[in-house]
């Protein structure tokens, strides 16, 4: 599996699944398994964070891009620090 096929499951997944968190995770412990590289672990563990934000992107779109996971894991790290009273 490439990324381009790594990002297109993933919009799959948010597009078609109500309980995509938990098919990441599976995802994600699937390609632990076959030891894939660490940037496609990340990427779909991103998915998981940013979910909110990837989803809207994935019904805008169609498809999502590695700059919208890692724009989505952004915001979610800010909000969890904006809750903490951090920011």
């Amino acid at each position: 599996m490439d990324k381009n096929q790594l990002l297109k499951l993933i919009a799959l997944i948010f597009e078609r699944n109500q309980s995509h968190s938990l098919v990441l995770r599976q995802l994600m412990d699937i390609l632990k398994e076959q030891n894939a590289p660490q940037e496609y672990i990340d990427l779909v563990q991103y998915s998981v964070d940013g979910f909110n934000y990837i989803k809207d992107k994935v019904k805008e779109n169609g498809f999502v891009t590695e700059t919208d996971i890692r724009e989505g894991e952004r915001k979610y790290r800010k909000a969890r620090e904006e809750s903490a009273g951090r920011c």
